[in-house]
Parts: structure tokens; sequence; C-alpha cells
């Protein structure tokens, strides 16, 4: 797609597969949006107020993924920019490729967080919150942020 890519359903899933934009934004009110194979240049935007979000192989320098009510999975590269995933009521599980390094902000507020990936913990760590980096320290790494209300943070490599 040339320009950018706007996909809006009121009530049902969305399921965008392969391509390249400058930009993509995925909206549903009520429904799952999977986002899949994507190669986009400046910012990928996924929403759903009721439902689960699905993030995998996306490469893009800025992502947002929101869901009020539903579960978060990313699976794949972080992107040059900022990357943030927040959830109401859910889980969010991220999967990493290649050798990340970037700061990072993880938060729930009825849960918990977990790693497999070692991360270097600023100030004080608690289980509902961290902040910190992965990989080599430098000021201008990407910056990863996930919220929950209600669910558990897990950080995986892949």
């Amino acid at each position: 797609v040339a320009g950018g890519l706007n996909a809006v359903s009121s009530f049902g899933d969305i399921d965008l597969e392969g391509g390249s934009a400058n930009r993509v934004e995925a909206r549903t009110s009520s429904g799952t949006v999977t986002l899949r194979d994507l190669s986009v240049k400046e910012a990928v935007t996924g929403t759903s107020e009721f439902g689960d979000i699905v993030c995998l192989r996306v490469a893009a320098k800025d992502l947002t993924l929101n869901t009020s009510s539903g579960s978060i999975e990313y699976n794949g590269p972080l992107g040059a920019g900022r990357t943030m995933l927040t959830t109401g009521f859910g889980d969010i599980r991220i999967v990493l490729t290649g050798e990340p390094a970037f700061h990072l902000d993880l938060q729930t507020d009825f849960g918990g967080i977990q790693s497999e990936i070692a991360v270097t913990v600023e100030g004080s760590m608690t289980g509902m919150h961290w902040t910190g980096t992965v990989g080599n320290p430098e000021s201008d790494m990407p910056g990863l942020e996930a919220r929950t209300s209600s669910g558990d943070i897990e950080l995986d490599k892949g």
C-alpha cells in the first residue's frame, strides 16, 4: 500500500496479513485484531475495545496495541521507536526476536511480571512494576512499555 492502511470494524474481527505500507491502523469495537507479517515504515496501531490483539512478525518504527478487555500477544522485533502495549483486563505476552536492546517499563496492578530475558533494573524492582534496560544501555535505544490493570506480563526471547 503506497500510503496508509485503515481497517475499521464495529462488531467483527480484523485480520491483516502480509504486505507493506507507510502506516497501518486496525480498529474494532468488539473483536480480535490480528496483524501478521507486515513491514511498516512508520507506525502501527491496533485497537479493540472488547477483544484480543495478536501481532506476529510486524516490523514498524512505532507500535501501539491497546484493548480495554482482552489479551495482547506480540511476537517479533522491536522497532527503532516506541512500542506501547496496554490492556485494562488481560495478560500481555511479548516474545522478542533477534538480539534486542531497549529501555523497558512494565507494570501490572493485579498480576505478576516474569522474564526469560536478562533485565537490568533501575531503582527498586517490585513484582508489579519493572523499569530498566535489556542489552547494552544507550540513550537512543527503543522503548518498550507494557501496562495491564488486571493480568500478567511475560517477556520471552524468540
